[in-house]
């Protein structure tokens, strides 16, 4: 995460509505605080490494707000000003009716103009662009010393200080893809948006005259609504994500090889860090036996659940029990260090299947399932990425199989702490584009008999050699539930992965 955060030392913000001049700006636009980068890159000189970093902060896209409700909203007080002196050029001074028009700088004569100057009070609160995938690396010092010297953002009354950070206070504006209630538009930098800044400023230094700033790139963005419950399953919403930078290509389908292969390569390394780190990753006591409480899952990033999706995988990710101590998440964090080559990733090996090249990513990634939000947002709908694993095995001779497969979806459902699900439909053809059916010979009898036509996801395999039955699901809650959501048996081992229909609606069938 890159967080660019400041805190308004009069406790104030003081910048005009851009569509009307006699309300506050609120949230701040993200632009406002890109030109106070610039201003203040400037300032210092231009120093060639710091334009480097704000042509690549440019390049992330628009980043997440954190700006939580002022404390107040004043009303803005008409004031009368006096406007800008006259100028004038050689020739217009030359010109005998120009000395006329200096009279009009006479008290007597000089005119006001109204003008307001409205602010939103923020207190001590800390706001703050957020770039929820992205991380400084080489950039961060050079942003560092930039940030250091922005001293006002917004109008010269709205005094600052700003900092790179690591952490940020909670979201509250994201970007939108859709014109939902409450979604607001908002100025953003683009790549480029710095050069045009520079060339306005030349060509007003060369005119002598003021010239505005070119409008930035507009775009939607709607409110983060906390609602008063939300239910997560278990899991942290503070995913570990990893980006495939070279190697073969992958599908859904290779779920179980790419998280086996992944398991494989950390277990080594987290036994060296102690027994904590390995009974984390392993999800087994040091005596074999399976860990009792919950543990890290492995989940396949694929692209899923958008229009013409093909469900080919894109990285992966690790999910933290949302219980853990300091102490465990800082082993998990010390294992994955300690498996990290001098590249700083991961080359995960799956026999002859090929290779995946696995790193954090620098950039906020362009594809969206890299992206934590897109997992980790709320929604009252789910639909299965991959295939939910039941915990058990239907009795010979009863009767709706149907009901009961998503009586067992609702009891997973609430063993891992949602609410109660007021609807959930079944099938082993997926609910989404980009992602593969689970039906096979002897998954379930709601299938029995069936030629398999396609490919279709490798099913988990019980003790005693019987396969688990799987389903593709749409789960819908009467609340709102936050993500990630994994459920059933298979879900430390990328199976039950859900994505949220907030997320999905182009690529829901």
């Amino acid at each position: 995460m890159l967080a660019l955060a400041w805190q308004c030392l009069t406790g104030r913000y003081a910048a005009s509505e851009f569509t009307d001049r006699e309300k506050a700006e609120w949230p701040p636009h993200p632009d406002r605080v890109f030109q106070a980068l610039v201003a203040s890159w400037g300032e210092r000189g231009e120093n060639l490494e710091e334009r480097r970093a704000l042509e690549w902060l440019e390049r992330l896209g628009p980043p997440s707000i954190a700006a939580p409700e002022p404390e107040d909203r004043p009303i803005p007080v008409k004031t009368y000003v006096p406007p800008n002196d006259l100028e004038a050029s050689e020739r217009e001074r030359l010109n005998e009716k120009y000395a006329d028009k200096l009279l009009g700088l006479l008290p007597q004569e000089r005119k006001r103009k109204d003008r307001h100057f409205p602010y939103v009070r923020v207190g001590d609160s800390i706001l703050a662009l957020v770039w929820e995938g992205a991380v400084a690396g080489e950039y961060r010092e050079a942003l560092s010393r930039i940030t250091a010297e922005v001293n006002r953002i917004g109008h010269s009354s709205s005094i600052v200080r700003c900092w790179v950070d690591d952490k940020a206070p909670s979201v509250t504006f994201r970007p939108s893809d859709s014109m939902e209630e409450g979604t607001i538009v908002l100025r953003v930098p683009e790549p480029g948006r710095l050069d045009a800044l520079v060339e306005t400023f030349r060509r007003a230094q060369d005119s002598g005259a003021y010239i505005p700033p070119p409008t930035a790139r507009q775009i939607k963005y709607k409110p983060v609504i906390e609602p008063k419950a939300v239910g997560q399953g278990g899991f942290s919403d503070h995913l570990i994500m990893f980006a495939q930078t070279g190697g073969d290509l992958f599908t859904l389908l290779q779920t179980l090889d790419l998280v086996n292969a992944f398991r494989s390569t950390l277990i080594p390394f987290a036994e060296s860090v102690g027994p904590i780190a390995r009974s984390l990753v392993s999800g087994h006591e040091s005596g074999g036996e399976a860990l009792k409480r919950n543990h890290v899952a492995f989940i396949p990033l694929a692209f899923s659940g958008y229009q013409h999706a093909d469900g080919h995988v894109l990285g992966m990710a690790l999910a933290l029990p949302s219980d853990l101590s300091v102490m465990e998440e800082e082993a998990v964090y010390a294992a994955l260090a300690s498996a990290m080559d001098n590249d700083g990733g991961f080359s995960l090996t799956l026999g002859g299947k090929g290779i995946m090249r696995l790193e954090p990513p620098v950039d906020r990634p362009s594809a969206r399932s890299l992206r934590t939000e897109t997992w980790v947002r709320t929604s009252k709908v789910w639909h299965t990425v991959t295939p939910i694993v039941l915990d058990r095995m239907a009795k010979k001779g009863m009767g709706d199989l149907a009901d009961w497969v998503a009586d067992e979806i609702v009891t997973a459902c609430v063993h891992r702490g949602l609410p109660r699900p007021m609807s959930v439909k079944i099938s082993p053809i997926p609910f989404l584009a980009g992602t593969f059916p689970c039906y096979h010979r002897r998954a379930s009898p709601l299938n029995e008999n069936r030629e398999i036509a396609g490919l279709t996801f490798p099913p988990l395999i019980r003790k005693n050699g019987c396969a688990n039955w799987m389903f593709h699901a749409r789960i819908e809650f009467a609340d709102l539930v936050r993500g990630p959501l994994l459920l059933g048996a298979g879900r430390y081992k990328g199976y039950g992965l859900c994505m949220p229909e907030s997320t999905t609606a182009m690529g829901v069938r």
